[in-house]
């Protein structure tokens, strides 16, 4: 999957919006085509300051700074800089969809005092609970979005084996033969693009956003779109639990392989079993809560690779102790 510089422009314009539509703030154009500023300062009724996540510790505190500002790139990165003079912290992100930069940017508007409340406990909920599910189907203008959620059993027998051949990625794909009066019949594909994902059968998702979908040869007529369901779903702890908690992943896959239709897929789909927190809020937390652990974590052990090469790595069979350095 790759994004072409028009789709870079088109995802940092889908996050401006959605910033703003999020905080209620208007957000400057960008300056340059590839990067989006924003500094915000700390509000005289936000008690408790701008909030900081303390990794090693697991705690959210204040960060004692008077101001945030972000730098958002068109590739997903966002990096968060506690300083006007550059002398503060710095806290990196990658995301994959504008709305789940924006939803980071909001989150940290939020006051530190609320952050530090204990969460809900996690409730059980599926995949269908919190998302709905479109065929993202090409058109003479643009994508067409069939729905999938209460998919008929009476559809076209060449229809529905040819979509479930592209959703699935089988080998003997091909473009769907569908009539221009049929496509015609179907709504844009562009509010859903700007708010959904493709999902893959290797079990990941992929902002839908300024996504070049022409290149992905394996799927020539359809792609599988799960868009969020809004006030129910955030898309950044949705984009977590799928790209980052192995069992969820796991699932996934094991429904992409197993499943001999579209109906099939979907279904079981629908009946995966997500733990999330009923809150949006606290979904946006924990979703930032579990990247920066996760990002802390990997750096632990790239530290820790880097000493054993510093201060020698003993080879199998040379010694069983510490090392000295």
């Amino acid at each position: 999957m790759s994004y072409c510089r028009q789709g870079n422009r088109v995802w940092l314009s889908v996050c401006r919006e959605a910033i703003q539509d999020l905080t209620g703030v208007y957000v400057d154009p960008p300056p340059a085509r590839s990067v989006l500023f924003l500094m915000w300062h700390v509000p005289a009724e936000n008690e408790g300051g701008i909030p900081f996540f303390e990794t090693s510790q697991g705690i959210w505190h204040d960060s004692d700074r008077p101001s945030l500002t972000w730098a958002i790139l068109d590739d997903g990165k966002l990096f968060a800089s506690y300083s006007d003079h550059n002398e503060g912290p710095v806290v990196t992100f990658k995301v994959r969809h504008p709305q789940e930069a924006a939803e980071l940017v909001a989150l940290y508007r939020q006051s530190a005092n609320l952050l530090q409340r204990p969460p809900d406990p996690l409730a059980n909920r599926t995949l269908g609970e919190l998302v709905n599910f479109y065929a993202l189907i090409p058109a003479d203008k643009g994508h067409r979005t069939f729905p999938l959620d209460d998919l008929p059993l009476n559809i076209d027998c060449r229809f529905a084996s040819n979509l479930s051949a592209n959703l699935l990625q089988r080998k003997d794909a091909t473009a769907l033969n569908v009539s221009a009066r049929f496509l015609n019949s179907l709504y844009p594909a562009h509010p859903h693009r700007r708010s959904g994902y493709v999902l893959s059968p290797t079990g990941r998702l992929s902002s839908a956003v300024g996504l070049n979908l022409a290149r992905q040869s394996k799927s020539p007529g359809a792609h599988l779109l799960v868009v969020p369901r809004a006030g129910i779903c955030s898309p950044y702890f949705l984009s977590e639990a799928i790209n980052h908690d192995a069992a969820v992943a796991k699932e996934v896959r094991r429904v992409f392989a197993g499943a001999g239709s579209v109906h099939e897929l979907i279904e079981q789909l629908k009946g995966t079993a997500i733990r999330i927190r009923t809150d949006l809020w606290e979904q946006r937390r924990e979703a930032a809560e579990r990247e920066q652990q996760r990002d802390h974590w990997t750096n632990l052990q790239a530290d820790d690779a880097r000493n054993q090469v510093i201060h020698g790595n003993p080879m199998k069979g040379e010694s069983d102790g510490p090392v000295s350095s």
